[in-house]
């Protein structure tokens, strides 16, 4: 049996040059931030286009409305969470008791959820969803509610019903 994903490397012998062709959906991507809790359960938030220190403060915002009890959230050191406008917001949630710990630069090991992108992207997803912004959407969408709750931003409010209904039938299963 063969593992199905996407090769993210490949060897030529020294001084060789080979072009590969490049398919898939150019111009348009979408990006998943999430929250893994100590269960394992998964919240996912999709996002159409690049994430922006604005991006991360509504989900955070969002987040922060949820949670019952003191909840500390890892964070890498990408810019979007150091940014001062994301500084200006961790007094805000830690009143409400959501605690922001940031990871050492370059240790993206120490990031649970970092493991489930890579085995998500590499593993998970077969080649045929990166082709199309449609069926990659459908695809990460049905793969992350698998093992947890997604949430659409509002920059996926036109695709969100139909998703969700195909998520909510592949739940019902």
């Amino acid at each position: 049996m063969f593992a199905q994903g996407v090769v993210p490397y490949g060897w030529l012998p020294v001084g060789k040059r080979r072009d590969v062709p490049v398919t898939g959906a150019h111009g348009s991507n979408v990006q998943a931030i999430g929250f893994e809790h100590q269960d394992g359960h998964t919240q996912s938030c999709l996002h159409k286009g690049y994430v922006s220190t604005e991006t991360v403060i509504q989900i955070m915002d969002d987040f922060g409305e949820t949670i019952e009890q003191t909840t500390v959230v890892v964070l890498d050191n990408a810019s979007c969470h150091t940014s001062h406008a994301f500084k200006a917001c961790v007094e805000r949630w830690a009143a409400r008791g959501l605690l922001v710990y940031h990871l050492p630069p370059y240790s993206p090991e120490l990031n649970s959820i970092e493991r489930l992108w890579k085995k998500l992207k590499y593993q998970l997803m077969p080649v045929e969803a990166w082709e199309k912004f449609s069926t990659l959407l459908k695809t990460l969408t049905s793969k992350l509610c698998d093992i947890g709750e997604v949430i659409f931003m509002p920059s996926l409010e036109s695709y969100a019903k139909s998703l969700l209904q195909t998520c909510l039938l592949s739940l019902a299963d």
